[in-house]
């Protein structure tokens, strides 16, 4: 089946994903999975300020990866308070992977020959990133 064809056929069910997750564009559709109390228990986590580090586990294709992109980053970009950053891991070499997302989602390519002349330059473009979104970022690594 031309791959077209197979788009259009899922376009028509959206809420059947088979073993592809949800993303950010689902978020409206993924909200009516009941899902709720799971996005409002882990908000309040991310929200504590005593909050500095998680984890989410669950067997293989259970939804974590839907949970992030359709469930968790839109409740945070409605959020006043804090700036979720998703980064899904691939090949790359991971903190490359977290650099080139942060440059991109903070269009921070015209400061990036300043930051790359700074020592420890990862941590001067995390601190740009941090100025630009003007509050609190959550990074959320897939």
């Amino acid at each position: 089946m031309p791959p077209e064809v197979e788009e259009d056929k899922f376009k028509e069910h959206k809420a059947i994903k088979g073993l592809r997750p949800f993303t950010e564009g689902d978020a409206e559709i993924f909200s009516r999975l009941q899902r709720h109390h799971d996005l409002e228990d882990c908000l309040n986590a991310l929200k504590n300020p005593s909050f500095n580090f998680g984890y989410l586990v669950g067997e293989s294709g259970c939804g974590k990866t839907s949970f992030l992109q359709a469930g968790l980053l839109p409740k945070l970009e409605e959020n006043i308070n804090e700036c979720g950053v998703y980064i899904r891991f691939s090949n790359q070499e991971p903190l490359e992977k977290v650099r080139k997302e942060l440059i991109k989602q903070f269009s921070l390519e015209s400061q990036l020959a300043s930051i790359t002349e700074e020592k420890g330059s990862f941590l001067a473009l995390a601190n740009e990133a941090f100025a630009v979104a003007s509050k609190p970022l959550i990074l959320l690594f897939d």
